[in-house]
């Protein structure tokens, strides 16, 4: 019941709310701030995520990076319409080790152990990023479920999208949302499609297309046209909110 959702005291003007879980340096999307009239200028591979404000839209990111929350505040992408929560997804709560290594914009991170084949991609590329090519770091980090974030939420408050982005932990972190996911109207995140090569390790899901499925559609899912490197999904019967931004498309 609405009760037990009493975490994030939402005004009351808040009626959806967008979910981005490993934000990055741009969370899609970028819920604009109260007293700037103009569109935050970021989104997800520059696909225009930005929102102007709007009182009645509010999004949660989720980001584990310390470098990377203090980046986003930084650069004012942490508004008076959102909010941003320090640490990872996974399948229980607890304290886990978090690898880190050069990407091209230096912030590849997961509760997944990096492969070799990443690492010999990564020297062969030439990565550019804070660290040397092919630097692999270790830390620990808070984890939470994807019931944790979704129980702070209340009832009254329409979760249009939520967008992960988890190397290799995305699917085992929709798991452990439990039956809470239904409250999810759009879902787009990370996965292998048949025929690609699984980089990332240590996953208790595999993070493929197919355990996706297995997963979502039983609890009422059905699947969009993104199914290699990102899938998207919604639920049977939800119509999209006119004049609201989403990622993927279906059939």
């Amino acid at each position: 019941d609405d009760a037990r959702r009493r975490l994030l005291d939402l005004p009351s003007a808040v009626e959806y709310a967008y979910i981005n879980v490993g934000t990055s340096w741009d969370p899609w999307p970028g819920c604009g701030t109260k007293g700037l009239p103009h569109e935050i200028k970021n989104g997800h591979n520059n696909v225009g995520g930005g929102l102007p404000y709007d009182p009645s839209v509010f999004c949660i990111y989720v980001e584990p990076l310390t470098r990377v929350n203090a980046a986003l505040h930084e650069r004012g992408l942490i508004t008076n319409s959102s909010m941003l929560i320090h640490a990872a997804v996974g399948p229980t709560k607890g304290l886990a080790p978090f690898y880190e290594y050069a990407g091209v914009s230096g912030v590849a991170s997961s509760l997944s152990a990096i492969s070799d084949e990443i690492l010999r991609k990564e020297v062969k590329a030439g990565g550019k990023g804070p660290f040397s090519s092919g630097a692999r770091g270790q830390s620990f980090t808070t984890v939470v479920t994807l019931k944790d974030v979704l129980d702070i939420i209340p009832d009254r408050v329409r979760i249009l999208q939520m967008k992960t982005d988890m190397q290799g932990f995305d699917v085992s972190a929709l798991a452990s949302g439990g039956e809470d996911v239904r409250r999810i109207d759009e879902i787009y995140h990370e996965c292998y499609g048949d025929g690609e090569a699984v980089e990332y390790e240590g996953a208790p899901i595999d993070n493929t297309f197919r355990e996706a499925k297995a997963l979502l559609e039983p609890m009422g899912f059905e699947a969009g046209l993104s199914r290699n490197h990102d899938c998207n999904w919604r639920r049977r019967g939800v119509t999209r909110v006119e004049g609201r931004r989403y990622l993927g498309s279906f059939p």
